[in-house]
């Protein structure tokens, strides 16, 4: 019939068009933002893993390398030795605390039937599992000796039986504390306690004679880059779906 308007006209029609262009790229912008504290972790990584690695490649009479070596005699001579049973204690909780975290999460999300939270805690699991598979891969492959071993003075005050580069306990607590900053929303006095803690796991292997810092600053910057490719691989699915549910 002529004059009889149809149900759906060209203004609103655009009006829709105009509406879900403006959520995509909401959601868009929010994916951006989120995925930038991923990407500082990844790329602050792998520039502390690639200085370790330079280091370790580099003559040992040159001027980084004796950096390196003096600052192990600095750290590990002249500790305060009232202190060694602290240090070693906490040398031995990365283990415990590193698999506990995901363990614990895992096992809330199964009392509280939280999805989200177990999927989470897949992850954190995964980045641990991957970090574990890579350093055995390296140590292995690498071969570097133990400080004790081959350089006089140092005292040996922990376990310490497997090649030395990369620290195995500096990457479990480093990779397993990034996922849960990346993953989490954790509390703002809870941040600093939990890298306090992986700081600390890192200096004991130096104070207690058992890597080279630059075997330190390796798992370090190798816990940063596996924790964030983890978590950047799960942030994108997640978020994907999100969008396909617009």
């Amino acid at each position: 019939m002529i004059g009889k308007r149809s149900a759906f006209s060209f203004p609103e029609s655009s009006k829709l068009l105009l509406h879900l262009s403006q959520n995509y790229m909401g959601v868009f912008g929010k994916i951006q933002s989120l995925m930038r504290k991923e990407a500082l972790f990844l790329f602050a990584g792998l520039l502390l893993f690639v200085f370790a690695v330079i280091l370790l490649l580099l003559p040992a009479d040159h001027l980084l390398n004796q950096y390196d070596t003096r600052l192990l005699y600095i750290l590990n001579g002249q500790r305060l030795e009232t202190l060694d049973p602290f240090w070693i204690w906490v040398s031995k909780t990365s283990f415990y605390i590193s698999f506990s975290i995901p363990l614990g999460l895992f096992l809330y999300s199964l009392r509280y039937k939280l999805p989200a939270l177990k999927m989470k805690s897949y992850f954190v699991f995964l980045s641990w599992a991957i970090s574990v598979i890579v350093l055995n891969i390296l140590k292995y492959t690498i071969a570097r000796p133990r400080p004790f071993r081959v350089l006089e003075g140092i005292e040996k005050l922990s376990s310490g039986g497997s090649p030395s580069f990369p620290s195995g306990h500096t990457l479990e607590a480093f990779t397993v504390i990034s996922a849960v900053l990346l993953l989490f929303a954790v509390p703002r006095w809870l941040k600093p306690i939990l890298v306090i803690w992986a700081l600390m796991v890192a200096y004991t292997r130096i104070c207690l004679g058992v890597h080279y810092p630059s075997d330190v600053l390796a798992g370090i910057g190798l816990g940063m880059l596996i924790s964030s490719a983890t978590c950047l691989s799960f942030s994108s699915g997640s978020r994907i779906r999100r969008i396909a549910q617009l």
